[in-house]
């Protein structure tokens, strides 16, 4: 088959599931490194809505991926579209982690015919989620801004990459979050979430601002980051920040890494400008508190013997916002690297965990999904009906997913899912379920799950022994209760 003709094919596919994910497209090609030495190409082709195919398997960056599938859903959710995603060409095990993890985004997807073969009764899986039926079920929202731009630099780069390290650090602590567009935010749509986070969004529009304060001033939390508000809404450098009467910050001045990143009573680590490929993303925003009394510093940068804000929380309303003045989500990006390449983006590994754990003692109580009893290295996605009834739960195992060293020469490895034979056990807050049900692909039948709920909250467990490589629960919500 040649390559027009199967996207001749594809096209006409994606059309008749969803006519409207072909909003736009492009076509680009590029010459990857082939293991053994010498070039092969490589062909993409992308959509507004969509994703790309790719070319060999991110064994190192599953956090990447979901992470880029949530932004991608943001796109999805504003035109009412179905997400989707093409697999090529892949085969073995490493097809079979990508349709396990497409089905975890709640993705439509298709693989070329010639590469089927190892995830063909996969494909015909009968319990599969209508995507457009489905929608996040989280705690967490993310906005995606199209317009922003970094402020100091005059570049994109690190308004994506803050979004997808930030991505990244909720994927791998299993919190779960919601991407949403810039274009669709209003002060209704954010209500729902405990806690919203702008990631270095440089550029915000008027609507966009009144937005955010009214969510705050109702109750809500809003985290900022970075250069957030730096850019007018033509895009040119502001003197200080947008939302700075609502950070309580004022901007100073920008200082190089490395600095040190410390928490009272918790360890401090260096945020180091030789650990990043983007050494632009290596620096702090020197800010001063406007009005020290309504703010308290959750975190110190420290640098040459000065201790500088590092990250600010201040009441505003009913609400809190918080300020982290650097590029957080930077230090933690990790991009889809070959395997056995070297590890060219140096990522901070005491980033993600701080990240999270800032998250987490934010959201305390409040957090709706939490793993009670889980083996780390399951992550679980969580979507709910549009009728609010059903809680489908995927499960992905990611147990064998090491990074390689860097003397490690081969491109590709076959990826094992050893059996998960322990229960797994999810406490939802606030959810009110009747019973749940869990499919596997390692199990014909259907397997029922115990349900015990514990006054406002309900104790999901998973029998051990039911899946290797994915699983999904769906869980019939209580008429009387339901979702909170």
């Amino acid at each position: 088959m040649s390559l027009q003709s199967f996207k001749r094919d594809f096209l006409t596919a994606v059309d008749e599931e969803n006519p409207a994910a072909l909003l736009s497209t492009y076509t680009t090609s590029y010459w990857a490194p082939a293991a053994g030495g010498g070039m092969w190409p490589t062909a993409f082709v992308s959509y507004a809505i969509g994703k790309e195919g790719v070319s060999s398997v991110p064994f190192q960056n599953y956090r990447y991926c979901i992470a880029d599938r949530r932004l991608y859903h943001s796109v999805t959710d504003a035109f009412a579209a179905a997400p989707w995603m093409l697999w090529y060409p892949l085969t073995g095990s490493d097809a079979r982690f990508c349709w396990a993890m497409s089905q975890a985004c709640n993705d439509a997807q298709w693989h070329l015919e010639p590469w089927t073969g190892a995830v063909r009764e996969l494909v015909k899986w009968p319990h599969k989620t209508h995507k457009l039926d489905y929608r996040g079920f989280a705690d967490v929202a993310m906005v995606f801004s199209e317009k922003s731009k970094d402020a100091s630099l005059w570049t994109g780069h690190y308004h994506g990459m803050e979004t997808l390290g930030w991505g990244e650090a909720m994927v791998a602590a299993n919190i779960q979050y919601q991407g949403i567009h810039e274009i669709t935010v209003t002060p209704e749509l954010l209500r729902p979430y405990k806690l919203v986070i702008l990631p270095s969004m440089t550029l915000i529009d008027g609507d966009n601002r009144d937005a955010f304060a009214a969510y705050v001033r109702d109750g809500g939390t809003l985290i900022t980051t970075a250069e957030t508000g730096l850019l007018d809404e033509q895009g040119h450098p502001r003197e200080d920040f947008l939302l700075g009467e609502m950070m309580n910050v004022r901007l100073v001045d920008y200082l190089p890494a490395p600095f040190d990143v410390a928490r009272p009573g918790r360890d401090t680590f260096t945020y180091d400008r030789e650990r990043m490929l983007y050494k632009h993303g290596a620096r702090m925003l020197q800010v001063e508190l406007r009005d020290p009394g309504r703010s308290r510093v959750v975190a110190s940068f420290l640098k040459d013997g000065v201790e500088y804000p590092g990250i600010v929380a201040t009441g505003f309303g009913k609400g809190t916002v918080y300020y982290v003045a650097t590029f957080l989500g930077v230090s933690n990006f990790e991009l889809g690297l070959q395997e056995g390449g070297p590890d060219i983006f140096r990522r901070n590994p005491d980033a993600a965990p701080f990240m999270a754990d800032l998250l987490r003692g934010i959201l305390g109580e409040g957090e709706t999904v939490v793993a009670h009893d889980a083996p780390e290295q399951l992550i679980y996605t969580t979507w709910i009906t549009g009728d609010g009834r059903e809680l489908a739960i995927h499960f992905l195992n990611v147990a064998d997913h090491r990074a390689l060293a860097p003397d490690e020469v081969v491109k590709r490895r076959a990826i094992e899912f050893p059996l998960v034979d322990r229960p797994v056990c999810l406490l939802l807050r606030g959810v009110h379920a009747d019973a749940a049900t869990f499919y596997s692909p390692d199990s014909p039948d259907p397997i029922s799950c115990r349900v015990d709920e514990t006054g406002h909250d309900t104790l999901l467990t998973v029998p051990g022994g039911s899946m290797t490589m994915y699983g999904l629960a769906r869980v019939q919500l209580s008429r009387s209760g339901g979702a909170q």
